[in-house]
């Protein structure tokens, strides 16, 4: 984004109708919407992982070494 800003007010176009856009969008305000973004999204996930029971639903299969007895108790 910044190095598209940057290109746009070297090759003089930072007035025309797209590059003015990006070149007056905030980096922080950008970064604000991201961090949001990834939260609520991982809140969602794990509020539906919750919600919709799924670790009961769908357990862990066990590996063919954990399904083996131990010989060394043996």
């Amino acid at each position: 984004m910044e190095l598209v800003s940057l290109l746009a007010e070297r090759l003089g176009a930072d007035d025309r109708a797209p590059w003015s856009w990006l070149a007056s969008v905030d980096l922080n305000t950008i970064r604000f919407v991201i961090v949001v973004t990834f939260l609520a999204t991982w809140i969602g996930a794990v509020t539906l992982w919750k919600v919709r029971r799924f670790d009961e639903r769908y357990p862990a299969h066990r590996t063919a070494v954990e399904a083996e007895p131990d010989s060394a108790s043996a």
